[in-house]
């Protein structure tokens, strides 16, 4: 609090001096707020403090026929709240202020009405709201998510400041931005209170560019909070089909891979069979380094059958 006319030096000693001869001391020039609460009503305390709002509290005075209560984001009271330049409240003792600034600092005072004049304002008060909380999502798939992978794909979603209502989780309150078209959530399983995973379905076709901000939005109605929840944002990367060459180095069979602008990595298949199913054989083999990132290596005795046909993609 604060006393708009507080004793000067030359009150307090006086009282100091009349104290050593008389034994007693003026109770207003100790606690000046003292003779406030004699004509004002005097904040006292702040209840039910939110991130945007809280009830004031204060004394009753001797006498009044109203209360008016003032609200300022200053201590000085030059920036008045809207609706508490000088509010009535009649002769009530609390008053619950709302719509507020999440986590603002504030001030209120009162003054009394007598029957045709204003007393002085009271001492002022300070609260400070509490900060808001935003509930959070975090998304981590089980892999890099990448173009041929997508399809069954796992992805844990963890949330922060917020739980689930409960253990049944609809997959359609679960919305992917920025996705592919033809990518869509199979199943959302519950975890815990904070936690689920997400198993992905694509039945898109190829792209040739990332999707580097790919997200899921939890909706309302599945979580604590009354607002949906965007998670962060991972990357899904596109896979391009590119060309090489083969050819033998001494007991290596060596593809150079044409290289593709804005390549991370290049992932080599493999099949024994032109028109059969292709799979995975990049680890069979070794990129270079440097200038030959693009050059992949496997030893020739590797392949068991005559003839060994390849696909090859760059990873944006």
């Amino acid at each position: 609090m604060a006393c708009s006319d507080p004793p000067d030096a030359w009150e307090i000693r006086r009282n100091n001096r009349i104290a050593e001869r008389q034994g007693n001391r003026n109770p207003f020039i100790d606690i000046p707020g003292y003779a406030a609460r004699i004509w004002a009503p005097c904040p006292l305390f702040n209840s039910d403090i939110t991130a945007n709002g809280f009830t004031a509290n204060w004394s009753v005075p001797i006498t009044a026929t109203k209360y008016y209560l003032q609200v300022a984001t200053d201590s000085l009271f030059t920036n008045i709240v809207s609706g508490f330049s000088n509010l009535n409240v009649n002769l009530s003792t609390s008053k619950a202020i709302t719509g507020l600034n999440a986590g603002g600092t504030y001030y209120y005072r009162l003054r009394s009405y007598f029957e045709d004049d204003y007393g002085m304002w009271s001492p002022y008060m300070q609260v400070v709201l509490e900060s808001p909380v935003t509930a959070t999502a975090t998304i981590t798939p089980s892999q890099t998510l990448e173009e041929v992978n997508l399809d069954g794909a796992i992805i844990t979603l963890t949330l922060s400041d917020s739980t689930f209502h409960d253990n049944v989780l609809i997959a359609a309150n679960f919305t992917l931005n920025n996705a592919p078209m033809g990518l869509s959530v199979q199943s959302v399983s519950y975890v815990n209170s904070t936690t689920a995973t997400i198993t992905l379905a694509y039945t898109g076709a190829d792209f040739d560019v990332n999707y580097p901000a790919f997200s899921v939005t939890i909706a309302a109605s599945e979580i604590s909070v009354d607002y949906p929840v965007t998670s962060n944002a991972v990357i899904i990367h596109a896979h391009v089909e590119g060309t090489t060459t083969i050819a033998l180095e001494g007991a290596y069979l060596k593809l150079t891979i044409t290289p593709v602008s804005g390549a991370q990595s290049y992932v080599v298949y493999g099949s024994s069979d032109p028109f059969g199913s292709y799979g995975l054989i990049t680890n069979a083999g070794t990129f270079g380094t440097g200038s030959e990132a693009n050059v992949w290596r496997i030893p020739a005795d590797y392949f068991t059958e005559n003839r060994h046909f390849f696909k090859v993609s760059a990873i944006l």
